[in-house]
């Protein structure tokens, strides 16, 4: 999955094609607070985190 959503990602805004890679190690089920501070380590600028979530989202890598 992480390879399909990587490429998914890297067709649709290659900008993100990395985030997947930040969530390695992680727990299952995190909070708003921690999916923040993950893509935030990796330079996504502010700005845009709100849509690396929403792609994260969309390829179903993120579930609410």
């Amino acid at each position: 999955m992480l390879v399909d959503v990587n490429l998914e990602l890297q067709d649709v805004n290659p900008d993100y094609v990395d985030v997947p890679y930040a969530f390695i190690g992680s727990k299952v089920v995190l909070s708003k607070e921690e999916v923040l501070k993950l893509l935030s380590d990796i330079n996504i600028p502010s700005d845009k985190i709100d849509q690396a979530i929403s792609l994260l989202l969309w390829f179903g890598f993120l579930g609410i």
